[in-house]
């Protein structure tokens, strides 16, 4: 225990056990859990020395700021000794010393001359006002470095009773340095105490050094008082370029939690209650609790009121889902004595036909079996139907049976409960009946012991569980399913009569899961129940990029409140589980992240009527990546807990599986052959990677060792042609270039012969052309995909990705921004290709600037953009006016050579200027202010807007901007170089992606 003792008071500063504090830190620094090893090596009582796997190379730095609460100790000095500098440490993580010192900084609250010389000019460079003691700005002023001096007569270890400090100073220091202090105009103090005068014991109170450095800390003035701190903190400013660092989901985000990712569940039998119910559940809240149990796909039953029975009825409640709806759902049509007709006609929006063959809670009822039979016979073979046999239950599903039978149909049979039902089940299967079933999950957790009267309907003892629980887990693997049955009815109704369900999707998976920890349940009995049995039985289209990451070590209580079900409460509630839903995703966008909901509803989806839903039964598989973490290798290991199955992961991994390279072999000659944002994100989150890692250090040796790259370029490129060459070399393949002065271009030779040859030497072929359409010749004669590269006033698509790359990257999403595209817009290929990508996002407003209306952006990009989102488009030729409050600024060239007349060229030259002024006036918020609101103590802003150019600059944007932080051309630039090294590593669709690319991918928006 460490104390402080002042005023008579003793408070704790820290307990400890008695272990290295550096530990963890160190361990979160490698990756490394080196107190596990320590354990083990104090455990270990075998022979031979103690076999573990070594820790990986570092890829990221921690820094130890210290950090101490002066403001709560008032006198007390804050120059801190060597035994106090550990006593209070914040720990942060970054690519390299400077940005993690930055985040240990701002994590504790701050956001010898000679040796400060270099800072100092440093500080000077980055455009700091400069103030100090009179003898500390005559040194540097001597130097060259103008600092201002201010009324400061008293040295650092001069005592009060020195003869040189009169009352009359001593007045008018204090006051001009509480006026700075107090009115906040010095933003950083560095206060560097001589060690020889006796200031920097912490006894030394009565010198101005320490009433100075307590004005800052009583003031809330950042303070540094060490100078290897102090230099290290401008270095650190000097390579972010002023700006705060950013959050790396790499390093900043270190988890110990076993995560492990599931395919998105299937709940088969829900009843959502709206219209009709709506005082019960709603669309909304039922989706909500599916969405928080890790259910993204829900079938909702039929009886509702009005009842789902024909057309009319079925529009209404597809209406109200398709408003209501979080997570995607299909609708079941029910089946009444006179609607074989209809149902058959809806058929293909259905999730299924539903039979209520006898009683039950809703109008819908079918006694007759003449009518089942018909039904059976009408309804198309390519949509199950399932069967309601509630009372007498043998009886009746004996009788199904036979006219399933009859009928020559496939049967699913809802709410198996007894083992009778089972045994009558398989042995109609052993005769070669078409049948499957299901059997809902609270038979396995719910006895007569463990409820109260008025749940006689869904109650099972405790033989009838443990029977039902052996049957449906051995007997009828391929057929069964485990649907929960969410029928909600409020808490009053269960005391007036006994309701045939109740609330829980929410809690299925956390229960099931316990169950595979219990061993009465593996891991792939509970997939093919909740996933692959479903989809296979009722043929249902795969969720594309639909995922759910479970933490499996948590162990928690399920609340009495029932979650987010509207009738507040559940039959589970006190039960101890083990496995949390931490993150759903559906389509590639996160709907529940650690209890949150991050989309709206109407953001689910009808199953039956997504276009984008369109695979067959037969081709539903889980990612590879799904399946290496949950398929048992062998026999032994599936009847093991899970807990034995997976190992911890230090950093939760949310990435989309690449088991869909839409880029593999392909051509990449437009933008518009890029319909689905997942596939450009896959690209952006490739590049991200090797960004990284290029960033660490890491080699890419032989990667595309076997691979050689073609560049043919008819118009001259740097940029272009020196990443793709960069890309290609750092990947470890080889590039060959097209000489076009010296080669038979210059005797005729056309651009399909050219092509076709560079095809038989390289393996992909990047081309750039001053011809419109040229690639989509050049596609024609070439056995190996080609790249655009540029043609003429056409498109340029890889521009346009390492443009969307580099909006992420600084403002960390594309979608809600507003987008301002600048200069020649009639000819700029980057621009169209841009406009055009960005229908993908949303909610982005594009500002089209141009000198004048003839160099304004062509109508086919305007109308493709109109077709293809809802994106507000507006037209400017002032350029004030049209960069005002925008988040991007894109800056393109007149481009010289796009023009038969040089006069005008030379007309429009020059109108577009974009300078630090205009900048300014533009912004929302200036530079200065954005800078002066920036303070340590406060979490910054993004600063805005950016600057973009594709490159090469004349005179539209003024080299007073190059060293603004907001200036990010030439970043932009270097991101094309990890753009392309992804775009050629999934054209070529190596096995290193899978295997080293992305153990800890981020994920954007």
């Amino acid at each position: 225990m460490q104390l402080i003792a002042k005023d008579n008071c003793l408070y704790v500063i820290e307990c400890n056990l008695r272990v290295s504090r550096s530990f963890p830190f160190v361990s979160k620094t490698l990756d490394f859990d080196f107190v596990a090893l320590a354990t083990k090596a104090i455990m270990y009582s075998g022979e031979g020395p103690l076999v573990y796997d070594r820790p990986h190379p570092p890829t990221k730095v921690g820094v130890k700021v210290p950090q101490f609460s002066f403001s709560r100790l008032a006198g007390a000095d804050v120059v801190m000794g060597v035994e106090m500098v550990s006593t209070g440490e914040v720990a942060c993580f970054g690519r390299n010393r400077f940005e993690a010192y930055l985040k240990g900084l701002l994590s504790t609250g701050v956001y010898a001359k000679n040796e400060m010389l270099d800072s100092v000019k440093t500080l000077v460079k980055l455009g700091y006002d400069l103030f100090a003691s009179k003898g500390t700005a005559d040194f540097y002023n001597r130097n060259n470095i103008e600092m201002i001096a201010l009324e400061w007569p008293f040295e650092e270890g001069i005592n009060e009773g020195s003869k040189n400090c009169s009352t009359e100073k001593m007045a008018a220091v204090s006051k001009t340095i509480s006026d700075f202090m107090s009115n906040k105009s010095i933003d950083l103090m560095i206060n560097l105490p001589i060690r020889g005068s006796g200031s920097y014991r912490v006894s030394a109170y009565r010198t101005y050094g320490y009433k100075t450095r307590r004005m800052a800390i009583d003031n809330g003035v950042p303070l540094i008082t060490d100078i290897k701190c102090a230099k290290l903190f401008i270095k650190a400013l000097n390579e972010t370029h002023r700006m705060p660092p950013s959050v790396n989901s790499q390093f900043d985000c270190i988890s110990s939690e076993c995560i492990i990712r599931l395919p998105g569940l299937i709940d088969i039998h829900v009843h959502v209650r709206e219209p009709g119910g709506e005082h019960k559940e709603d669309w909304e809240t039922c989706t909500r609790a599916a969405l928080a149990g890790g259910v993204t796909l829900i079938l909702a039953m039929p009886n509702t009121n009005p009842p789902l029975i024909d057309e009319q009825t079925y529009e209404l409640v597809d209406k109200i889902a398709s408003k209501n709806a979080l997570c995607d759902y299909g609708l079941y049509m029910g089946a009444t004595p006179e609607n074989m007709k209809t149902s058959k006609a809806l058929a293909e929006k259905c999730a299924g036909l539903k039979m209520y063959l006898n009683e039950t809670f809703s109008a819908l009822k079918l006694p007759s079996i003449m009518d089942w039979i018909e039904h059976m016979k009408a309804f198309p073979a390519d949509r199950p139907i399932v069967c309601h046999a509630e009372q007498n239950e043998k009886q009746t599903l004996a009788a199904v049976l036979m006219a399933g039978q009859i009928a020559q149909r496939k049967l699913h049979i809802c709410h198996v409960s007894s083992a009778e039902e089972i045994h009558l089940i398989r042995m109609a299967k052993e005769k070669g009946f078409e049948v499957t079933c299901e059997v809902c999950p609270h038979h396995l957790f719910l006895t007569t012991e463990m409820v109260s009267e008025g749940w006689r309907e869904v109650r099972r003892d405790s033989r009838k569980r443990k029977l039902i629980a052996k049957l449906s887990g051995i007997t009828l693997n391929t057929s069964t399913v485990l649907p929960l049955i969410m029928l909600p009815h409020q808490r009053r109704e269960i005391q007036c009569h006994s309701p045939p369900g109740f609330p829980g999707v929410q809690y299925m998976l956390p229960l099931l899961l316990t169950a595979v920890f219990q061993k009465r349940l593996t891991m792939e009995q509970l997939l093919d129940r909740l996933y692959h049995n479903p989809r296979k039985i009722f043929k249902l289209p795969e969720q594309l990029k639909t995922y759910v990451e479970v933490d499996m070590n948590e162990e928690w209580t399920i609340p009495t409140d029932g979650g987010e079900s509207k009738c507040n409460w559940t039959p589970f509630d006190g039960f101890k589980v083990r496995g949390k839903v931490r993150t759903v995703v559906i389509r590639g966008e996160e709907a529940f992240v650690d209890g949150q909901f991050t989309v709206q509803p109407g953001f689910g989806e009808n199953i039956r009527l997504n276009d984008t839903l369109d695979l067959t039964a037969e081709e539903f598989d889980l990612s590879s990546e799904v399946k290496e973490v949950l398929k048992p290798q062998d026999d032994d290991v599936k009847q093991t807990s899970l807990g034995n199955t997976h190992s911890q992961s230090q950093s939760p991994v949310r990435i989309l599986p690449l088991t869909d390279n839409h880029f593999y072999g392909k051509n990449v000659v437009s933008v518009t052959q890029f319909k689905d944002k997942l596939v450009v994100n896959q690209l952006l989150d490739v590049a991200n990677r090797f960004h990284n890692d290029v960033e660490v250090g890491r080699a890419f040796d032989g990667i595309l060792k076997r691979f050689l790259l073609g560049l043919a370029f008819y118009e001259p490129s740097t940029r272009t042609m020196l990443s793709f060459e960069s890309a290609m070399k750092r990947l470890d393949g080889k590039t060959v270039k097209l000489d076009v002065p010296h080669s038979s271009v210059q005797k005729g030779e056309s651009l399909e012969d050219t092509i076709q040859m560079m095809s038989l030497y390289c393996d992909v072929i990047v081309l750039r052309s001053p011809e419109v359409g040229a690639c989509q010749r050049a596609i024609l004669s070439s056995k190996k995909p080609i790249i655009n590269a540029g043609d003429g006033t056409g498109e340029h698509p890889t521009q346009a990705f390492l443009d969307l790359y580099t909006i992420r990257q600084e403002l960390s999403t594309v979608n809600g921004k507003t987008i301002a595209l600048v200069g020649d817009l009639k000819n700029g290929r980057t621009v169209h290709s841009l406009a055009k990508i960005l229908c993908l996002y949303h909610d982005i407003t594009l500002h089209y600037v141009s000198p004048n209306e003839e160099l304004g952006i062509p109508d086919e990009v305007t109308n493709y953009v109109s077709e293809n989102s809802n994106f507000d488009q507006k037209k400017f030729t002032n350029l004030l006016e049209g960069i005002r409050d925008v988040d991007v600024i894109y800056m393109t060239r007149i481009q010289r050579e796009r023009f038969a007349d040089k006069e005008e060229y030379e007309n429009v030259k020059g109108q577009f200027v974009l300078t630090p002024k205009l900048l300014n006036q533009a912004s929302q918020h200036p530079y200065d202010e954005i800078l002066d609101s920036h303070r340590v103590d406060e979490r910054p802003n993004r600063l805005r807007p950016i600057i973009m150019h594709p490159l090469p600059r004349l005179d539209e944007i003024s080299t007073e901007l190059d060293k603004d932080p907001r200036a990010v051309y030439m970043r932009q630039a270097q991101y094309g170089v990890y753009v392309r090294m992804a775009l050629l590593s999934l054209v070529w669709e190596q096995k290193h992606i899978r295997l080293f690319a992305f153990p800890h991918l981020p994920q954007f928006t």
